[in-house]
């Protein structure tokens, strides 16, 4: 008999086949007319009277200045030495011997200073840069240093059958360059690559950190407000190997991984005539994003005949129970940011009272008496509780993955909220809520919350004809991040690295693994052709090169900086927090939002199958307010970024522990 896995396998390509028509909020990956060796130098001759120019000269022993008047041999020649001992270049890849290597950014020292946040302090090691390179200006230098390569696709082709024997693809990746501690292969300083890209949510506009490289997640002047954090995406001509190990990683293998397919990046595609000998360029990004947690919710009321409000398929299929798009975000069109950059719009309260377009009519749901309870519902503590459907015997302690572990809507509802006439009523502060709750029978407010999932796809019709494969990026539009200065990836090493053994035993029913470290598939049901079998979305890549160099050590300021990219984000849990679980892929279909905070930090596991995987919200977080009616969106946002300095910890990172 077929199972459930089977039948995913073999519907995965049809689950994914249809395209929605037309380009979401597309826009051009560059627009500039300018020839790219004038683009960086108008960038350098901003940047040299901030410091820059005394800083590279110092770096290099007077032999790169930025200011010279042929920028593009200044640039090419070797560099008989390079200081790495300078504050922020300690982790610049010992191979590295010109201001810009043809194809290869880790190997590029102008690179490295644009792009790496350890690059902070003028030539006295001391004193702050006075100014940064913008987003856009570091998106411009790396597409210089690939067309420094002058490739054509035939050779690119070629180069695609000898590493891996098979043929080109255009990819499309979250991409960030990293400090050694984060990178890749965590030998040196690298530009890393996912198929998937992680941004957040905020009640401000998204701001650049031009000293962290970053988009910001707080601000300073306002304590209680999460700026909303983009993520850059781009293109490239990309190749698919088979298993691990090799020089473009995949960082921190797992089991399983010698038998994994990963594509990696070989050339980078941007506008122009620069990016490949004898072609003009035009690539052109689209974004597309889905929120359906309410109309997953009613569904499953319906479903299993929970009495209460229903609503037609019509109504089911609009706003608030799905959004779309502009309503959770889009590709900024800001020129500071360059091309690619997907930003989540900004508003004034993370989850709001749901209305129907056009009235202030509030949207409700019966809430059932907890005696009339189906099965999987239950009231668990002051919440609506979904649960996963499954056997009521679980193989093993990580068997969270398995397919009977679906999240069929979101697994803990508000029900809290009480709609009486025309007023909300709060019932958190009653002595006889608990009773209330239980015996139901009244109705809750929906809220809507705008996070959700998507993504993120190209279009280069100049060689399309040619490279007939096209891979777009998981997108994940998630909650804040309430713990900016520390990433789920470091969150694992401590607890592996820095904790004595008898304790990590104890201290995770399921260890914390971060998202980047699970093997699944993205969500095979959304238009966007993801295969079933394609279970290394989330890993984290890097470019192929020569075999690995000596272990080396970043000497600046915010060496540990990582955002956007599925090792900052936590992996699947119960509700999950930057995602959750479909079958056997990844979904934020089923995500909870109100009330949460990141699962490592709050919550626990029983792995008895009498406890059905019950997970405990420890605290909720005291500032997602609770606004009036919502009111329809219209047109999306535009955006800005930054991180923050995290806590040093051991590399390299071992695999998992064992199962026990």
């Amino acid at each position: 008999m077929k199972t459930r896995r089977d039948f995913l396998r073999s519907t995965g390509v049809a689950l994914g086949a249809a395209v929605l028509s037309g380009p979401v909020m597309s826009l051009p990956a560059h627009a500039a007319d300018e020839p790219l060796a004038s683009q960086v130098a108008a960038a350098c001759r901003r940047l040299a009277p901030l410091g820059w120019r005394d800083l590279m000269l110092k770096v290099t022993g007077g032999q790169l200045d930025i200011t010279a008047p042929d920028l593009v041999a200044e640039l090419s020649k070797p560099l008989a030495a390079i200081d790495r001992k300078q504050p922020g270049f300690g982790d610049f890849n010992a191979a590295g011997t010109q201001g810009v290597t043809p194809g290869q950014p880790d190997l590029s020292l102008l690179y490295h200073a644009f792009a790496a946040p350890t690059v902070a302090t003028a030539a006295d090691g001391k004193t702050p840069l006075a100014g940064f390179p913008t987003l856009s200006e570091i998106a411009v230098l790396e597409n210089y240093v690939y067309a420094a390569a002058k490739a054509d696709l035939a050779k690119i082709a070629q180069n695609a059958r000898a590493v891996a024997g098979r043929d080109l693809a255009i990819v499309v990746y979250a991409l960030e360059y990293r400090n050694v501690s984060q990178s890749v292969g965590g030998r040196a300083a690298q530009l890393c690559f996912a198929r998937t890209g992680v941004s957040h949510l905020g009640t401000a506009e998204p701001y650049y950190d031009g000293a962290l490289r970053a988009f910001a997640t707080l601000d300073p002047a306002k304590p209680f407000a999460f700026r909303s954090v983009p993520q850059r995406f781009a293109a490239f001509l990309s190749t698919r190997i088979s298993g691990a190990g090799k020089t473009f990683g995949p960082q921190d293998v797992q089991p399983g991984d010698d038998k994994r397919d990963f594509w990696v990046p070989l050339h980078k595609l941007f506008d122009g005539p620069e990016c490949l000998v004898g072609a003009n360029l035009t690539v052109t990004f689209a974004s597309h994003l889905v929120n359906e947690k309410l109309r997953q919710f009613q569904r499953y009321m319906t479903m299993n005949g929970v009495p209460g409000t229903r609503f037609t398929e019509e109504q089911l299929n609009q706003y608030p129970f799905v959004l779309r798009d502009g309503e959770i975000g889009g590709l900024s069109d800001n020129p500071d940011f360059g091309p690619g950059v997907l930003v989540p719009r900004p508003r004034p309260a993370l989850a709001e009272v749901a209305t129907f377009p056009g009235s202030n009519k509030v949207v409700t749901f019966q809430v059932p008496s907890e005696k009339d309870y189906p099965k999987p519902l239950s009231l668990y503590y002051s919440s609506l509780q979904i649960l996963p459907v499954g056997a009521d015997t679980e193989p093993a302690f990580m068997s969270g993955r398995a397919p009977e572990a679906q999240r069929p809507a979101p697994e803990y509802v508000n029900i809290r909220h009480r709609y009486q006439g025309e007023s909300i009523e709060s019932l958190n502060r009653r002595p006889d809520m608990m009773r209330l709750l239980y015996d139901g029978k009244y109705p809750a407010v929906h809220y809507v919350d705008y996070a959700g999932n998507g993504w993120m796809e190209v279009r280069c019709p100049a060689i399309e004809h040619v490279v007939k494969a096209s891979k777009p990026a998981f997108v994940i539009v998630s909650p804040p991040d309430f713990f900016p200065s520390v990433s789920q990836r470091q969150l694992t090493r401590w607890w592996l690295d820095e904790m004595p053994l008898a304790l990590q035993k104890t201290l995770w029913a399921l260890p914390p693994l971060p998202l980047s470290q699970q093997r699944m598939a993205a969500d095979v049901t959304l238009p966007a052709g993801f295969s079933i079998n394609d279970t290394t979305m989330t890993c984290l890549v890097a470019q192929p090169g020569s075999a690995p160099g000596p272990a080396q050590t970043a000497n600046g300021p915010n060496a540990d900086r990582s955002v956007g990219l599925p090792d900052a984000a936590a992996g699947i849990f119960d509700p999950g927090w930057e995602t959750s679980q479909g079958y056997i892929y990844i979904s934020t279909r089923a995500m909870t939002r109100r009330p949460a905070i990141r699962p490592p930090s709050s919550l626990t596991c029983s792995p008895s199958a009498s406890a059905r995987r019950s997970w405990r919200t420890s605290s909720c977080a005291p500032h997602w307010a609770i606004t009036g009616p919502a009111s329809r969106p219209t047109t999306p946002a535009v955006s800005r970024r930054t991180s923050r300095p995290r806590p040093p910890l051991a590399s390299p990172m071992p695999g998992p522990p064992a199962r026990r």
